[in-house]
């Protein structure tokens, strides 16, 4: 990511581009990926992979 500036490329018909959401289907995560693609290159980007500990209400 460039700061100020918008994704390379995002489908535009949404708004999720990494964090957390509140959708009126619950929750989601969008995070940034490992890249494992033809081009290895990630410009202020770090790979990302998100570990969730799920607990009990009781």
């Amino acid at each position: 990511n460039i700061p100020f500036v918008k994704p390379f490329w995002a489908p535009t018909e949404t708004n999720y581009i990494r964090g957390m959401y509140e959708t009126k289907w619950g929750k989601l995560y969008v995070n940034r990926g490992i890249g494992l693609s033809v081009f290895p290159i990630r410009f202020m980007c770090p790979p990302e992979i998100t570990l969730f500990t799920l607990k009990s209400k009781e």
